[in-house]
């Protein structure tokens, strides 16, 4: 996990935070997903942040969800 993000999930506004997520987890194409042990780090690192960031904690969760259905 690239240092930078790992800053940003760690102490980055909400905003910025769920705007980044957006474009790891929705926007990129199948060849580019992110491997499912970087989203459980970051799952785990915003889960910690705890409040709003729990929400996107479970989008992290349901990405791979949705993903095993259609890969």
């Amino acid at each position: 996990m690239g240092g930078e993000l790992l800053s940003l999930l760690q102490s980055g506004s909400y905003g910025d935070v769920k705007e980044t997520l957006e474009i790891l987890l929705e926007e990129c194409c199948i060849d580019d997903l992110p491997a499912r042990q970087e989203v459980d780090a970051w799952r785990a690192v915003l889960a910690g942040r705890g409040g709003r960031f729990s929400g996107l904690a479970e989008q992290c969760s349901r990405f791979w969800a949705e993903t095993e259905e259609w890969t």
